[in-house]
């Protein structure tokens, strides 16, 4: 791919002039003096200037005074780099508030997301993009508005053209029209593209990707095993809900087969779960109660107390006892629960993420903590003889130094690694 990039140099002045000139001059009309000079000026100070030097020219004849383009005729269209992104909004404000929300749909479907690139123009089928609404009549009306006005493209596809020339019966059949947007500029200088493109960007990449994913199951002969389920099942059924009367049907088909299937397996699954209960509900009958009850009885309540939190082990519930601060840090370091050691007193920062104004318990301490009183030890020390406490109370939370030798309770923290 790679040998087939080439760099094309940008146009010199003298090719620019001739543009603009020898049309002119092959139609019998002429610009104004000094008009050329100022065009040029513009264009050289624009990036990607051919396509708005070709819009704006293209403004300019349509607005010309007999067979002259004229100086005001190029500052009402904003000159060049306004000439394109004017004529834009004229378009859309002339298509009326009721058609604003299908140009948006239109635009957006017709601009191709850049992966750390610049966003360009996509070329899709007429067909589609009239399926973009429920009303086909409307949507006709508004594609030829944006043709007629030069904002699309329209042209024949290169597919049912080969198709047509190496069969003749297909004569009868209507080739496909594609559509794209006239200059890649609209897309990057059209403040109002650019604001649609930019605030549904991300729902209209996962838009994309349900559409590859319903061509490719179709493509594969509706395979199972093209599929989606899972989360993504459940991403595209509330995208589907949210957009309910813009899917098409393509994707809805395959929308409604993951679902479908989903439901399929859900029932599989339901009957090995139940299965399952019952083998195991035997086996555990096997085993012998007695000893399995004594082996909890004996456990249970050391486990009961150790709780899975940001990658760490932390006990459940606190030591149950004021305590000055070298017996809280004692407390914790020889601590064995479930023949686990290495328990510290938590950093100020650990405790105050356990924080939960939620918590409809006097205590605002996140669940399935458990406090017997407000304030809780920290292993961050302020001085020598200070550390710092976090109280877990009604609506605010508190950290606050206090005196080695004040009394709090303690939380035990078992970082991984230890």
């Amino acid at each position: 791919m790679s040998a087939n990039q080439y760099n094309v140099r940008r146009a010199s002045a003298e090719r620019l002039r001739d543009v603009i000139e020898k049309p002119l001059a092959l139609a019998g009309a002429k610009a104004q003096p000094g008009l050329v000079d100022g065009i040029l000026s513009d264009a050289f100070d624009e990036r990607g200037n051919l396509p708005l030097l070709e819009h704006a020219l293209s403004q300019l004849w349509d607005k010309r005074a007999g067979s002259e383009i004229t100086h005001d005729a190029y500052n009402k269209i904003g000159r060049l780099s306004g000439a394109l992104r004017n004529h834009a909004d004229s378009v859309l404000r002339g298509l009326g508030q009721e058609n604003r929300p299908l140009a948006r749909k239109i635009f957006l479907s017709l601009t191709q997301l850049g992966e750390e690139a610049e966003d360009t123009r996509r070329r899709v089928k007429k067909a589609d993009l009239i399926a973009l609404s429920a009303g086909s009549d409307q949507t006709e009306r508004v594609l030829k508005v944006l043709t007629d006005t030069r904002l699309l493209t329209s042209t024949r596809s290169a597919d049912s053209s080969k198709e047509d020339a190496a069969n003749p019966a297909s004569e009868s059949r209507k080739p496909d029209e594609i559509l794209e947007v006239s200059h890649e500029a609209l897309i990057r200088e059209w403040p109002e593209l650019r604001k649609w493109v930019d605030d549904s960007r991300d729902e209209l990449q996962f838009e994309r990707k349900v559409s590859e994913a319903a061509a490719e199951w179709k493509k594969g002969e509706e395979d199972v095993g093209l599929l989606w389920s899972g989360t993504r099942l459940t991403r595209t059924s509330e995208w589907a809900h949210k957009h309910e009367t813009e899917v098409p049907p393509k994707v809805r088909a395959f929308l409604d087969a993951c679902q479908q299937q989903a439901r399929l397996a859900l029932k599989a699954k339901r009957r090995g779960t139940l299965f399952f209960v019952l083998v195991s509900e035997v086996l555990l009958m096997l085993i012998g109660f007695m000893g399995w009850t004594k082996y909890r009885a004996r456990k249970e309540p050391f486990r009961e107390n150790i709780v899975s939190y940001e990658g760490s082990m932390w006990t459940r519930n606190d030591n149950r006892r004021d305590v000055n601060w070298q017996q809280a840090d004692q407390y914790c370091r020889t601590l064995n629960l479930v023949g686990l050691s290495g328990w510290q007193l938590p950093r100020i920062d650990e405790l105050e993420k356990l924080y939960d104004p939620q918590n409809s318990s006097k205590y605002k301490i996140r669940p399935p903590f458990r406090l017997t009183a407000y304030w809780v030890w920290s292993s961050t020390l302020v001085g020598s003889d200070s550390a710092s406490g976090c109280t877990f109370f009604l609506g605010s939370r508190s950290v606050t130094p206090m005196a080695n030798s004040g009394l709090n309770r303690a939380l035990c923290v078992r970082r991984s690694g230890k």
